[in-house]
């Protein structure tokens, strides 16, 4: 039966192209024309097909078409699945089975019954999937904007219920209305999808207890003004430091480094220089940065005093006499609570010393590098002052080049080099024997000075 190649347009305005087999080209136009499609060219094939990509394989399937007759034909595809799909959304065809070419009667029974089923199941996977991943990408959204919100929202609920109850003395009678009817209006908003006007609602009780003027009371001492108001200041700082907290990396940056030692200190048999060297950095900054919950509470307060001394400070710069009177006495007392909180966190530091760690390789390397450098500009001393007296005095021998080494500039270069390395650690071993933070610097301070001089003079 002679074979036609056409190319047409479906019932979808795609256009697509195949092969069908009729006795004639009028039969081919109209059994295409039954399945709906409008004819844009039509030509017999020819009989040995050009050759086509070896990942291109030729299947046969078995379909209805719309009005339920039984089709039986082939479509090359790259796997099967894309055929399916093609005969599906083109041609508009039920598929009933779809099997490679030269199948075994047992393989094509399998497809009818079992794999077009399959087949069926993963196409409606895919169609689903672009429309179900953006689904599940916007609820994703939303939750994550919703539980950000939601902790700001209790955050600013804690702090105007703690500015209504803390500085009623000094807030006016309107301020504090309006205050606790915000509050009334977010706690009923908490539970709306609404996540604007939420925010908004937010916002505002937020820019209104930020507001200088509802911080105001004539009834007030002087003094007792003072307190309050510089304590609703330093609070309204931390409530900023909260909403607009970053991301912990200090502890993200701990969890690295122990995941590094594990992996090559802990459990490496004998560490190499280079990562022993880079241990003893780590270590350092785990003993700075892996405090514990007490030690962090300290830190915390200590940040809380230095706030409010800066503000005191600003009233005893700016104030008149019977100001600095009353300021004078309260930035005294919080110096005291510093020192004691400085005191206590010092303490708790020192106790919390778990990582113990043993920099007995590091100085040991620094005592014999001092050492080796020592002796090495001793060495060229008595190096310099033997052929300085031997090319100066007449001994009846012509000085030899060997003895004016010294006049290169390869050997000034190595000379200064070690001079500086030398001199730096001297410096470490007298100055600063027990100094960690200098034992991690002295290196590259050192070689930054030996490159400065060499590419300099």
């Amino acid at each position: 039966m002679p074979r036609f190649k056409y190319t047409a347009v479906n019932q979808q305005n795609k256009k697509i192209s195949g092969i069908i087999h009729a006795s004639a080209e009028t039969d081919a136009r109209q059994e295409l024309n039954v399945l709906g499609f409008s004819i844009l060219h039509m030509e017999i094939a020819p009989e040995k097909e050009e050759k086509t990509d070896e990942t291109i394989q030729k299947l046969k399937f078995e379909a209805l078409d719309k009005s339920g007759k039984k089709i039986l034909g082939s479509i090359r595809s790259i796997n099967i699945l894309q055929a399916y799909t093609r005969l599906t959304d083109e041609y508009k065809f039920t598929v009933t089975a779809l099997y490679p070419e030269n199948s075994t009667e047992e393989i094509i029974q399998k497809a009818r019954n079992i794999e077009i089923i399959s087949l069926k199941r993963q196409y409606q996977e895919n169609k689903k999937l672009p429309e179900q991943r953006k689904e599940e990408e916007r609820s994703k959204k939303y939750e994550n904007q919703r539980e950000k919100l939601m902790v700001e929202v209790d955050i600013i609920i804690a702090f105007a219920k703690k500015v209504v109850d803390e500085y009623t003395a000094i807030l006016s009678s309107d301020a504090r209305t309006e205050i606790k009817k915000n509050i009334d209006k977010l706690l009923r908003l908490k539970t709306s999808g609404n996540l604007a006007y939420i925010k908004q609602t937010a916002d505002e009780i937020l820019i209104h207890i930020q507001n200088p003027a509802i911080f105001e009371s004539p009834e007030l001492q002087f003094k007792e003004h003072i307190f309050l108001k510089i304590k609703a200041k330093t609070q309204l700082k931390e409530l900023n430091r909260a909403l607009h907290r970053k991301a912990p990396w200090r502890e993200e940056t701990v969890q690295k480094i122990k995941q590094w030692q594990e992996a090559n200190i802990n459990n490496v048999e004998k560490p190499n220089f280079i990562h022993r060297l880079i241990n003893t950095l780590f270590d350092y900054l785990l003993q700075k940065w892996d405090i514990n919950d007490t030690t962090k509470e300290l830190q915390k307060e200590i940040k809380k005093i230095h706030g409010e001394l800066f503000e005191y400070a600003q009233i005893w710069l700016k104030g008149d006499t019977e100001s600095k009177k009353i300021v004078q006495p309260l930035i005294r007392e919080l110096w005291n609570k510093r020192k004691n909180l400085k005191r206590n966190f010092i303490h708790e530091t020192l106790i919390q010393k778990k990582y113990g760690f043993d920099t007995s390789f590091l100085k040991n390397l620094m005592y014999e590098l001092n050492t080796f450098t020592g002796w090495l500009l001793t060495f060229y001393l008595l190096y310099y002052f033997v052929a300085l007296y031997a090319v100066t005095k007449n001994f009846g021998i012509e000085p030899s080049s060997r003895w004016l080494v010294f006049h290169s500039r390869t050997f000034k270069m190595l000379l200064a080099s070690i001079f500086i390395l030398h001199g730096s650690l001297s410096i470490k071993i007298q100055f600063f024997p027990r100094s960690s933070f200098a034992a991690i610097i002295i290196l590259p301070l050192s070689i930054s000075a030996i490159l400065f001089v060499i590419y300099n003079f």
